[in-house]
């Protein structure tokens, strides 16, 4: 069954948080997947360890700009 299109966000998009919320989110995201990149490399998960640090490093920057206003795209 077909999923209905939004009448209020065209294109599907979700609604964009405002930047403190936004910064608040990325923040949480960079503390939660660090300490799972420190658990993978524990598990000597190399591999998911490094995709983990480098969704960390994303979510530390992402914050970083929302919390600097700098405009930079998301």
């Amino acid at each position: 069954m077909a999923r209905p299109k939004s009448t209020s966000h065209p294109q599907d998009t979700p609604p964009q948080p405002p930047p403190a919320r936004e910064a608040e989110i990325a923040g949480y995201i960079a503390e939660i997947t660090g300490e799972l990149a420190q658990m993978a490399q524990s598990a000597r998960l190399d591999v998911l360890a490094h995709f983990l640090t480098l969704a960390r490093l994303e979510a530390e920057l992402a914050a970083r700009r929302a919390r600097d206003g700098d405009g930079a795209p998301r």
